[in-house]
């Protein structure tokens, strides 16, 4: 098509082209993408063992709910910026810290092998 195209019922000008697929790919504003919430599940978990917080103290020390510390930590819920930052605050990292995979520290690797073996534990 030349001019202007048509994609999914939006007329746009030439200069201006958004096909179906960007359409379906585009997140929700606010909210994080997928692997990212997996991510920062992991090093929340991490970060807190070797803060020595529960989540319970996390969330009150950060003015958060509980339910917002948890759908944080288990990577399945709604999270938003402004909880994750209240987060880093608390447990003194920044925000982009804990978008990085845990293991990066000697602290966070002996924290990922103990949850390794005790998941093993639990598994046999």
């Amino acid at each position: 098509m030349r001019g202007s195209q048509v994609r999914v019922g939006i007329t746009a000008n030439k200069s201006f082209l958004i096909l179906r697929e960007e359409l379906w790919a585009a997140p929700q504003a606010g909210l994080l993408a997928e692997t990212l919430c997996e991510v920062l599940a992991r090093k929340l978990r991490v970060v807190k063992l070797i803060r020595r917080l529960s989540s319970e103290r996390l969330a009150q020390a950060a003015g958060l709910s509980l339910t917002a510390v948890l759908a944080a930590e288990s990577g399945t819920g709604v999270v938003y910026l402004a909880d994750v930052e209240k987060m880093a605050q608390v447990l003194k990292v920044s925000v982009g810290e804990l978008f990085r995979e845990p293991g990066g520290t000697v602290e966070e690797r002996v924290v990922l092998a103990l949850l390794e073996v005790k998941r093993d534990m639990t598994i046999d």
